[in-house]
């Protein structure tokens, strides 16, 4: 089903783009974004390109193991969402990194719903599995960190699968 999903929402993607029905996905204007960069074209549609990518290879991956799949499709569904927001409602210390504009208080955030999903998926295994899940959620704040141009839709899930599936033996 998964896999279905997500092969219809990249087609859907598709379409849309053949037919100009999202215009604001694809905006091809030169933009100015904070702090003087300045961007030749919008990326705003490779993160649900992305994402369907992400769903579809994690439907087949996690076929065997579905906390796994629930579990990384969460922690971009809640923990990317909630640094979105958090950085910016709140952040006030901005950096960019391979121009993208990020905020220390949205790493945060996505550090502890990361960290979160990670204990939940690892529930039963003591105070160790503790440790592994906040070491686990801050590879992932440092994954979304560096995917610029909404990457983070692919690389998050798939880091979150990655590490899970290794720690399941």
């Amino acid at each position: 089903t998964g896999f279905a999903l997500a092969i219809g929402f990249g087609a859907m993607l598709v379409l849309a783009y053949k037919l100009g029905v999202l215009a604001s996905f694809y905006n091809y204007e030169p933009t100015v974004a904070d702090e003087g960069v300045v961007r030749r074209l919008k990326h705003s549609w490779v993160g649900p390109a992305c994402f369907a990518l992400a769903v579809a290879i994690l439907s087949a991956w996690t076929l065997t193991i579905p906390s796994i799949f629930t579990a990384s499709v969460l922690v971009l569904a809640i923990g990317d969402a909630s640094a979105t927001a958090i950085g910016m409602l709140y952040g006030r210390d901005h950096y960019l990194i391979f121009g993208t504009r990020r905020s220390l208080e949205g790493n945060v955030a996505l550090w502890v719903v990361g960290s979160l999903l990670c204990a939940g998926a690892l529930s039963g295994t003591g105070p160790k599995g503790f440790v592994v899940a906040l070491l686990f959620g801050f590879l992932l704040c440092l994954m979304e960190t560096i995917s610029p141009f909404g990457l983070a839709n692919f690389t998050l899930p798939l880091t979150m699968a990655a590490v899970l599936r290794s720690l399941w033996g």
